[in-house]
């Protein structure tokens, strides 16, 4: 089943195609969690890339990658499924297809943020769909980072402008040990840096904390 799929760069698409990626990521994130479709594909940033997942030329799934600068580490912006396809086993072809991809480029981690199933104020129908996507990533070698506070800019997804969610990492390249507590505040200065383009001083990056390992 696998080998019937290929991952292909969103720009070498038809217009018919890439309508199509658009529809999937539209329609697989609210719009307080999506960029633009136009800034993803038109104006990338360098190290960018919008991947889609084609059986032939029809777009089931869609991804999107940035570099984390010279870490040798990459962000994992956007991961979806087309919604009438989902269970069939396309994330897992997706994923492992990104991963194999990430190898091939020399990239060692794999890093990305999820909402959290225990957020206050998130109903259990919510709850137990942003579980699912946790176990997803856990299932195909992705952790949890044991880190506290971490939030994105997502326009007025709070009060203050700032989404909480949760930090998780999957080794890429063979021999690399799934990080933890050591390796923790290197990903998330990383991620605040080169993802979200904040300044070392700024305060949101103070109130993200790494919890200690536990026994110590």
């Amino acid at each position: 089943m696998a080998a019937a799929y290929a991952l292909e760069p969103v720009e070498a698409l038809d217009t018919a195609a890439v309508d199509d990626v658009r529809r999937i990521y539209e329609d697989g994130f609210p719009a307080r969690l999506r960029a633009d479709f136009t800034s993803l594909t038109d104006r990338r940033e360098d190290g960018e890339a919008a991947l889609a997942l084609v059986r032939g030329r029809q777009p089931c799934g869609f991804a999107m990658l940035r570099r984390l600068g010279a870490t040798g580490w990459t962000y994992l912006r956007f991961f979806v499924i087309e919604q009438r396809l989902r269970g069939q086993g396309l994330g897992g072809i997706l994923w492992d297809q990104l991963i194999a991809r990430l190898r091939a480029d020399g990239c060692t981690l794999l890093v990305f943020d999820v909402e959290d199933p225990g957020e206050p104020g998130c109903g259990p129908a919510e709850s137990q769909v942003r579980s699912g996507r946790v176990g997803f990533y856990q299932r195909h070698g992705a952790v949890l980072l044991p880190v506290r506070g971490y939030r994105t800019p997502h326009g007025d997804a709070d009060d203050d402008g700032w989404a909480p969610m949760l930090l998780m990492a999957a080794p890429v390249a063979t021999g690399v040990r799934v990080p933890g507590a050591g390796e923790a505040p290197a990903i998330v200065s990383a991620v605040y840096q080169h993802r979200w383009r904040l300044d070392p001083g700024h305060p949101q990056i103070a109130a993200t904390q790494v919890a200690a390992p536990e026994g110590s």
